[in-house]
């Protein structure tokens, strides 16, 4: 069907242009692959296809059609799509909440329904679940209406929020709490609130009077959960994050030192250096050196298979 009134959405400040809107229909070919950083938590549902996802630290995960696969904010990955493949994908901006009744941390103290699966600090894991019948039938009108041009961040907002109670209604509190292990915890509303906001502090200290805590009681709840001090897993995040927009993207050192809250160029470099022992420049050149020299060592593999 078509949009009526077509011209009133597309000038509405609700209408989702972004190059990543809260919810994004994605088509791929085979052999289609990129690395990236989760910024926020997202939910991906396999449409068609199948998809191999290596996490870092992680046993390398094939998901295939209807299939649901949770990606942590903060995780850095990569995928390949291994045949032609349509995913659904839901970005949460805001922290997860099952429903009112219901509280996310709820499912901390839940029994793991998978073998060996146990707290994200000894162990972690992706977490997936099933595509159901409801859900393939609210995928199916969710990607007909935004085929259609719907694209209201409105109503994005409440097909998420449906999802959830889908999840809450059709799935097993069991099922649900392996699906979400790898950020829960005691006190998940604070972890949400790290995940998710720790990009946008240049300190330790900006985030602690952010969440109106002094530093001391800051840390202590901090080191609490996620078992680091904050200032070595700020450190460790925005590292990691650097290095992937070094390495995997053309962006200007410039712009990935203004993304990732550095104060200068020069600050930027001398953080680099210290946590990889090089410069922005050298790190993306030894990183496309190793790429070529593995094209090169497949080409001549190649030739000598001819």
């Amino acid at each position: 069907m078509n949009l009526l009134y077509k011209g009133e959405h597309l000038n509405c400040s609700n209408y989702d242009l972004s190059e990543k809107p809260l919810i994004e229909v994605v088509k791929m070919v085979t052999g289609t692959s990129n690395k990236s950083v989760v910024i926020n938590n997202e939910i991906v549902f396999i449409i068609e296809g199948c998809i191999r996802y290596c996490f870092k630290g992680l046993p390398t995960h094939e998901g295939a059609k209807g299939q649901i696969i949770f990606q942590p904010a903060g995780e850095h990955y990569s995928y390949e799509a291994l045949a032609d493949s349509t995913v659904v994908i839901f970005r949460l901006l805001n922290p997860l909440s099952l429903c009112r009744k219901f509280s996310i941390e709820k499912l901390y103290g839940i029994p793991a329904i998978v073998p060996g699966n146990v707290p994200e600090r000894e162990k972690k894991h992706i977490g997936t679940l099933e595509i159901n019948s409801k859900i393939w039938y609210f995928l199916d009108g969710l990607i007909d209406c935004i085929a259609d041009g719907l694209k209201c961040r409105r109503w994005f907002d409440l097909k998420i929020t449906e999802f959830f109670t889908y999840l809450r209604v059709y799935y097993t509190k069991e099922e649900t709490r392996d699906f979400f292990l790898s950020i829960l915890s005691g006190d998940t509303a604070f972890s949400e609130y790290i995940r998710l906001n720790w990009h946008r502090f240049a300190s330790v200290n900006e985030m602690a009077s952010a969440l109106n805590m002094s530093r001391n009681r800051f840390s202590r709840r901090f080191t609490e959960i996620f078992g680091t001090s904050p200032y070595r897993w700020m450190s460790e995040g925005r590292a990691k994050r650097a290095h992937d927009e070094i390495t995997a993207t053309n962006k200007s050192f410039k712009q990935i030192a203004i993304d990732n809250e550095f104060g200068s160029d020069t600050q930027f470099t001398r953080f680099i250096r210290k946590e990889f022992g090089k410069t922005p420049s050298e790190l993306r050149k030894s990183t496309e050196c190793n790429t070529n020299s593995k094209k090169t060592g497949a080409n001549s593999q190649e030739d000598k298979s001819e």
